[in-house]
């Protein structure tokens, strides 16, 4: 597997959080449902992972407590994607 160039993991990383932004606000329980569990569920888990975001924070390119709120994020979804909130 090709390891992403911090560049490239911080495009994934956006991108990751885009497809939860202002627009889910106005999509029905459906539409965000496959936006969460097909969409997302293939980028978030990499995207935001430990890994990803210390690589991130190393390079100054988010502080400690934005790695902290996407760990958060990434909880809540993977508690999402295995039935516990949905």
């Amino acid at each position: 597997m090709k390891k992403l160039t911090t560049e490239q993991s911080f495009e994934y990383y956006l991108s990751s959080l885009c497809m939860l932004g202002l627009h889910t606000i106005n999509l029905s329980d459906e539409e965000i449902e496959y936006e969460i569990f097909e969409e997302l569920a293939i980028d978030y888990p990499a995207a935001l992972s430990p890994y990803t975001r210390e690589l991130l924070v190393d390079n100054d390119i988010i502080d400690r407590e934005l790695s902290l709120l996407s760990k958060q994020l990434q909880t809540k979804l993977f508690e999402l994607d295995g039935g516990i909130l949905w």
